[in-house]
């Protein structure tokens, strides 16, 4: 078991038993509200523990916006609630192209609070992750944006506090856009998240399930990264307790299952990544900082071997020697090309051009662009375009030693998979 935290008493926060939030009321298609009735409400768009999110249209601007109606009950007072609509409002103004932009707030006749922001018509992750056969590496470059987003919101003095699959939209074009900055600042998140076993509760940290907005941080924030990508690469939450008293406890002292153990095809880089991001101790997580070059590193320079194996018919002796032979083929057929230049052969350029796609086709997650280049090269050679050749191998040189570098620095992931590999060969030859 993991340490406990420092700064908790008891096993359950005795928040946790109040008394239970009535429903707040839905506004209906048509309802206006704003100055002069600026924004009529369409359709629901998504509810969660602090608000509802409506898409709505903006007479003004003559376009669709996202307004997200508040809880009146979260506040104590009405300067209570112009307080947090205007630190809402200071946060919102951060500009990044992963973080939906606020354009406006204010409240209704019955003192309901209301902000308005920018809509996209796309599907969050948590509907996406609902269905399978997603890409784990469009994933994990979804991620990486995101936590980009996340660096930048902390470099300006501000925590999100509210990271999560369902406050994460992904766009037509397959970006991400992080939704809800701001709202961390709400007083009385105890009594809000109390309500949200399913989906806001799963993703906050130890520190965070007591309710003290003043104890978040931006390690807070790097615990929810932590939790999406625990899902993203095992399919569950790391924390499943099915009692709002029982997740409390597993947050709190709990330690979640290794993700490898769950699925043996997950990269180890991946998985210390996501288990340091879930630390009890806030001060021994990563910073976001690291975060996003370790998913950066990993989507970019990174080998999934598992996916090299099943390509090469998952055998652990043919893997090593692919990866050797890989190896000095590529430091082999670039000599070779600069040999072809200066004797001005096109065969020879074609020819070795040729054998660099071969050599990359297994490695296509870092080897795509020299994959792209040698067959762009082989088509110049073909086609007699010596300029065009000179251009591209200046370009396929370095993008080969980058391949190389790849392979050679995940020697120790690539022997794990091998023994992977003769672990499941010798089940199947016991069963």
């Amino acid at each position: 078991m993991a340490e406990e935290p420092e700064n908790y008493e008891g096993n359950v926060p005795r928040t946790f038993n109040s008394e239970e939030m009535p429903e707040q009321p839905l506004l209906a298609p048509g309802h206006r509200l704003g100055d002069e009735g600026r924004y009529t409400i369409q359709v629901v768009v998504g509810q969660g523990c602090t608000g509802i999110v409506y898409r709505a249209w903006d007479e003004q601007s003559q376009r669709h916006v996202a307004v997200t109606t508040l809880r009146k009950d979260a506040f104590r007072s009405t300067y209570e609630t112009a307080r947090v609509l205007k630190e809402v409002w200071t946060v919102g103004k951060l500009k990044h192209a992963a973080i939906a932009s606020l354009y406006s707030y204010g409240r209704q006749a019955d003192d309901m609070p209301f902000i308005v922001g920018e809509y996209v018509d796309g599907a969050s992750l948590r509907a996406l992750l609902d269905k399978s056969g997603l890409d784990r590496g469009w994933e994990l470059k979804l991620m990486s944006t995101v936590v980009d987003a996340l660096r930048f919101v902390h470099a300006a003095g501000f925590v999100h506090g509210g990271v999560k699959p369902s406050s994460i939209l992904v766009k037509p074009d397959g970006s991400p856009l992080l939704r809800g900055l701001g709202l961390s600042v709400l007083r009385d998140m105890r009594r809000l998240f109390a309500q949200d076993l399913t989906d806001s509760f799963r993703y906050m940290a130890p520190e965070q399930v007591g309710g003290g907005t003043h104890l978040l941080t931006p390690a807070t924030d790097v615990w929810a990264v932590g939790t999406v990508l625990y899902e993203i690469l095992t399919g569950i939450a790391p924390f499943n307790g099915n009692t709002r008293e029982d997740l409390v406890e597993e947050i709190l002292r709990g330690d979640p299952k290794h993700p490898s153990a769950i699925d043996a095809t997950i990269h180890k880089h991946l998985e210390d990544t996501c288990l340091m991001c879930l630390r009890k101790q806030a001060s021994e997580r990563c910073t976001t900082s690291d975060l996003a070059l370790c998913l950066g590193g990993f989507t970019a320079d990174s080998i999934d071997w598992f996916a090299v194996a099943r390509a090469c018919g998952g055998d652990p002796e043919l893997l090593r020697t692919l990866a050797e032979a890989t190896c000095e083929r590529l430091q082999e057929f670039v000599p070779e090309m600069r040999r072809g230049l200066a004797e001005g052969s096109f065969e020879l350029l074609a020819l070795n051009a040729h054998g660099i796609k071969g050599a990359c086709r297994y490695f296509m997650g870092p080897a795509e662009e020299a994959f792209e280049l040698a067959a762009c090269l082989e088509f110049a050679a073909k086609s007699g375009d010596m300029e065009g050749c000179v251009r591209l191998l200046e370009r396929l040189e370095p993008a080969a030693r980058q391949v190389v570098a790849a392979i050679q620095k995940s020697g120790g992931e690539l022997a794990h998979v091998c023994q992977v590999l003769r672990e499941r060969a010798a089940k199947t030859e016991n069963a």
